[in-house]
């Protein structure tokens, strides 16, 4: 799944596979595959009674919410970015995350 029924998902402790490039992959609970074997290994860690830590997918929609640009495309609520800013926003979200998943998920 690649919309927010895996987002809806995770919420209610229910591992997720993703087969696609999915804006939450990141967040616990979620398998993110690309082939068979991944899923393999996946459905075989979640059938092995994987819980989905909810204080962790708590940690990731804060960390979300803390890096989020607001954005909006409809002109009754500004101005977008311009489009040479766009990159340079984009990096900065992915170093953020990045940071965070490091610290918070390396660090436990």
């Amino acid at each position: 799944t690649t919309g927010t029924v895996g987002l809806e998902s995770v919420l209610r402790k229910k591992p997720v596979l993703t087969f696609g490039h999915s804006w939450y992959r990141g967040c616990e609970g979620v398998f993110s595959v690309t082939s068979v074997r991944e899923c393999s290994e996946a459905l075989r860690e979640i059938s092995g009674g994987y819980v989905v830590n909810e204080r962790r997918v708590r940690l990731f929609l804060l960390a979300l919410e803390e890096t989020s640009i607001s954005w909006y495309l409809d002109k009754n609520y500004g101005e977008p970015p311009s489009v040479s800013e766009r990159p340079m926003l984009v990096q900065q979200l992915e170093n953020t995350l990045t940071t965070f998943s490091e610290n918070t998920y390396l660090a436990q």
